[in-house]
């Protein structure tokens, strides 16, 4: 299980759900590139139409966010207050099942040629799927939760749905993330490799596309790799966007003791993105917390999140 759903659900200790079917009130399963597939889930309690959509992607790793509102105390509260209705997804191969050991299954072929463009094409199926199924109307206010790798997926998505679907992409109204990927990927491995046999193992096994060692790195495989390592860098992405006057907001938690995502590209786009006021360039509308804590940051964070969403929400 990701951090963010480790230290969120101890914000609130969850209660038993609202029914004896808990939250997830629908699974679909939608496309990715090519025959890519990924599961998508719906949570919110019963007879809820037209909230709010919380779209929540995680870091990378194996594991299923079917059952992500009743682990967790955050969406928990989020969804019993009607404030909400929750959208997870599965990467490609994974897929939920209460009585597997992990409560879920994983076909590790297509696991292993997924990539993050599938997420990012996943994600904007499953939102249109949500709309279509009028499980929430085709005005409701997106919000995106995001964690490490799942920053990424995010910007990509916002930029993707700009292009593909500009409605879209204008009801998206906050991007909140933690632990925001800046640098390119092989910058960002290369810092995470802890010494010169590692960092010659991983280029070894991805030059060889053994996928059996390069999962023990992340559990990513080779097709992961290969496509992450050819985009820009999240942080290139960002600066190109923000010509575009950008509606949503960015709500950035990061930790100054993050080795995994370094802060200081963080700091130095915040500074970047404030400079462009004083030339009434376009910016984004950017708010960024800084905590002397990890990649998994603290609880005093995870208050802080819960509290700028819930007046996100109001605006």
């Amino acid at each position: 299980m990701p951090i963010l759903l480790i230290i969120l659900a101890l914000l609130i200790a969850p209660s038993a759900p609202a029914n004896a079917q808990g939250y997830l009130r629908a699974t679909h399963q939608v496309s990715g590139e090519g025959s890519s597939k990924c599961k998508a889930y719906l949570h919110a309690v019963e007879g809820v139409r037209d909230l709010p959509i919380l779209l929540m992607l995680g870091g990378t790793g194996v594991y299923s966010t079917g059952d992500a509102v009743e682990n967790n105390g955050i969406l928990k509260s989020l969804v019993d207050r009607k404030k909400v209705i929750v959208l997870t997804l599965d990467k490609p191969g994974i897929s939920y099942s209460a009585t597997a050991p992990r409560h879920f299954v994983i076909d590790d072929l297509m696991y292993n040629q997924y990539t993050q463009r599938d997420l990012v094409r996943c994600a904007g199926n499953a939102l249109k799927w949500v709309s279509e199924a009028r499980y929430a109307s085709t005005y409701s206010n997106i919000h995106f939760l995001t964690q490490s790798e799942g920053t990424q997926v995010a910007v990509r998505i916002y930029d993707a749905l700009s292009k593909q679907d500009p409605g879209m992409a204008r009801r998206i109204r906050s991007m909140f993330m933690v632990g925001l990927v800046m640098r390119p990927w092989r910058d960002i491995i290369n810092a995470q490799l802890p010494g010169p046999a590692e960092n010659a193992n991983f280029w070894k096994a991805y030059q060889n596309r053994d996928d059996v060692t390069l999962r023990s790195f992340g559990g990513l495989a080779y097709a992961y790799w290969n496509e992450i390592l050819s985009v820009e860098s999240n942080e290139d992405a960002l600066r190109r966007l923000v010509a575009q006057s950008p509606a949503a907001s960015l709500q950035i938690f990061h930790g100054l003791k993050d080795v995994n995502t370094l802060v200081q590209p963080v700091m130095d786009f915040e500074v970047w993105n404030n400079s462009r006021l004083q030339s009434k360039s376009p910016r984004w509308d950017l708010a960024a917390r800084y905590y002397n804590a990890p990649h998994g940051l603290n609880m005093a964070a995870f208050r802080d999140i819960l509290s700028a969403f819930e007046s996100e929400l109001k605006r």
